[in-house]
């Protein structure tokens, strides 16, 4: 046997007296391999604990069933999600996942593209935190299939699977309206997070149709995190700001959000309603309990895996087209 201890094809066929070739075949399903044999061969491998090659096998068909997923923010449970939903469909086809987060960062997103390329990852999975350039140079550049989610430019000529977030921005402001709240203002993630710019579309919309004054001073910009949400609450509580109702891009940021209004008096939803985007299960359990816009997280990720797994197995031309998600409102205590 090997030096290594590993098992290989080659002992097992020492061990019965058999060619290589028809291990393979019986270890693989595959070929015409009397029943008994096949019987044989595979119970003796099993007792060995028999595992195939992986990399040898990548290096003989030139594809490592590998799939790369590029994210900008692990802590996010949004990611969370849609990492169990690839691995899930990823499992299923016998393929692995690597992951790898941008932190927003635009020139660490470039080089994690390179890393995984020269990697061998048979397709990616691109949540951009630089929608813009990197749709365009990642479509122009790479030679593997790549389908964007979550994070897509409109313009994107791609494969994007994404959420409505127009809709999703539009029910959540809707919703404060229609509860009484007037004095509103939207929290957001930045400028470059497309799905945070079309929420905030859907807020303009939403306030312009109810025949209130809409300014783009009602958007506020501050990025992604829960501190982030924290310092910029913070600040519009020191500066006196007359608001009675807050739409927050994601649930993160609301949760900071809510921290800073805890720590500085303010009854939730009794001076100032609050309502987040995306939907966690730690949602239920803070106090008060978040009403926010469910996105299909889980489905968006088994959908974009899908089709990466279908770009890179199958021969058939598929035309690059954006996929809508739609969300839904998701009532509790907090507006």
């Amino acid at each position: 046997m090997a030096d290594n201890n590993r098992i290989r094809q080659q002992d097992i066929a020492d061990i019965l007296g058999l060619s290589v070739s028809q291990v393979s075949r019986a270890l693989n399903n595959k070929g015409d391999v009397a029943p008994r044999t096949r019987e044989k061969i595979q119970k003796l491998a099993k007792s060995l604990g028999y595992t195939p090659d992986i990399i040898a096998k990548s290096l003989r068909l030139k594809q490592t069933r590998s799939i790369g997923i590029i994210q900008f923010d692990v802590c996010n449970p949004f990611f969370a999600t849609v990492i169990k939903g690839v691995d899930d469909v990823a499992q299923k086809h016998s393929y692995g996942i690597l992951v790898s987060n941008t932190y927003v960062n635009g020139d660490r997103q470039e080089q994690i593209i390179k890393n995984m390329i020269a990697r061998g990852v048979d397709g990616l999975l691109v949540s951009p935190s630089d929608p813009y350039n990197v749709c365009k140079s990642l479509m122009m550049q790479s030679n593997i299939p790549v389908v964007f989610f979550g994070n897509c430019p409109t313009d994107c000529e791609g494969h994007c699977i994404v959420g409505d977030d127009l809709e999703g921005g539009y029910l959540a402001t809707k919703f404060l309206l229609d509860k009484g709240y007037r004095k509103l203002i939207y929290i957001g993630a930045g400028k470059n997070m497309v799905y945070s710019a079309k929420r905030a579309e859907g807020f303009r919309k939403a306030v312009i149709e109810r025949g209130l004054p809409y300014d783009d001073d009602m958007i506020h910009n501050v990025g992604t995190t829960m501190e982030a949400g924290y310092v910029y609450m913070k600040d519009l509580l020191r500066k006196n700001i007359d608001i009675d109702g807050i739409f927050v891009s994601n649930d993160v940021l609301s949760y900071g959000c809510l921290r800073a209004l805890h720590e500085g008096g303010v009854r939730v939803p009794g001076d100032i309603g609050i309502i987040g985007y995306d939907e966690a299960d730690v949602n239920e359990i803070i106090n008060p309990r978040l009403t926010c816009i469910e996105q299909p997280k889980y489905e968006i990720a088994v959908a974009a895996a899908e089709l990466l797994l279908k770009l890179i197995e199958s021969d058939e031309k598929i035309e690059p087209k954006t996929q809508f998600f739609k969300p839904r409102l998701i009532v509790r205590d907090s507006a």
